[in-house]
């Protein structure tokens, strides 16, 4: 149906009306329904992954950062122990002994100061915890070369190292000594620290759980010292027992320990190699099947030695 657009009034004029053709829209036959609510579904998060509350949807777990290697702590080396003999390419290799050899090791020990170090020589079957150990001894006029003497019983795989500290009754021992007779007048304070040292001794004997009597007897002589004059004091000092009992008991809680250096090995301590008593001797054949019949121009056969099987 052709549509007529609807006309204006003039200006000025009344009772002029517009004409509009009304169009008809025919009404809905079914009323709209409102949509049906959804209801909410559970989410189901894979295993391993969380939740995060703000959108309430599964969040992948974070990546694991590769943890590195703790960095050890850096070692207080109290003395130094340098030019170790014997080794074999630097200690790339092992020392070879047999069953009851002996195995003297030197080594230069030293620290900067006049304190009085002290050194031992250790060694064990490798893979045990517990070590076997002797005292070394300083080389008269040696410049501060050190030796010390270790036996191995067992036919295994062993090592060993040199462990060194400050002997602190030592360098007590040698100080009060230089003062008293340097005619020092007032060594009250002297006379304490031993007395402190020797005390300290019997107090690492007792925690021992086997030196009761030593931790005694030190107890006994750190009294004496306490009440002694210097002059008794530094005949005290030197006393066999008291040198022998502070010797048993010394104080190891900064020591030195000697380890191959890692550059031109795999680092750790010496190896021995302890073969049985035979591996000393060579094995030699009764006689030589190529030559048994002592011909120069061919060599023999094992059926040509048939006839020396009882020489053999």
């Amino acid at each position: 149906m052709k549509k007529t657009a609807p006309r204006k009034a003039a200006a000025g004029k009344r009772g002029a009306a517009a004409k509009v053709d009304k169009v008809e829209v025919a009404a809905p036959t079914e009323a709209l329904s409102a949509p049906e609510p959804i209801a909410p579904q559970p989410i189901v998060a894979e295993p391993g992954a969380t939740i995060a509350p703000e959108t309430s949807a599964p969040v992948a777990p974070a990546a694991e950062m590769p943890s590195e290697p703790p960095v050890p702590a850096p070692q207080f080396v109290t003395v130094t122990i340098e030019n170790v003999e014997p080794l074999v390419d630097g200690g790339r290799y092992p020392i070879k002994l047999c069953v009851g050899q002996d195995l003297t090791v030197e080594a230069d020990v030293y620290m900067a100061g006049h304190d009085v170090v002290a050194a031992a020589l250790k060694w064990r079957v490798r893979g045990r915890p517990r070590w076997s150990e002797t005292a070394m001894a300083a080389i008269p006029n040696g410049q501060d070369r050190w030796r010390g003497v270790l036996s191995v019983f067992e036919n295994a795989d062993h090592e060993f190292t040199i462990e060194a500290w400050v002997d602190a009754f030592r360098s007590w021992q040698l100080e009060f000594r230089k003062k008293f007779e340097g005619g020092v007048q007032d060594l009250t304070s002297e006379t304490i620290e031993g007395a402190h040292l020797v005390e300290s001794a019997a107090a690492r004997a007792e925690a021992s759980g086997s030196g009761a009597w030593d931790a005694s007897r030190l107890r006994e002589i750190a009294r004496k010292i306490t009440a002694a004059e210097p002059k008794e004091v530094n005949e005290i000092a030197r006393w066999g027992e008291l040198e022998g009992l502070m010797a048993a008991w010394p104080d190891r809680s900064q020591t030195t320990e000697y380890q191959l250096a890692a550059a031109a090995t795999q680092g750790g301590y010496p190896r021995l190699m302890v073969d049985r008593e035979r591996a000393l001797y060579a094995a030699w054949y009764e006689f030589f099947p190529r030559s048994a019949e002592g011909l120069g121009d061919r060599g023999s056969t094992f059926r040509d030695c048939l006839n020396r099987i009882d020489d053999a």
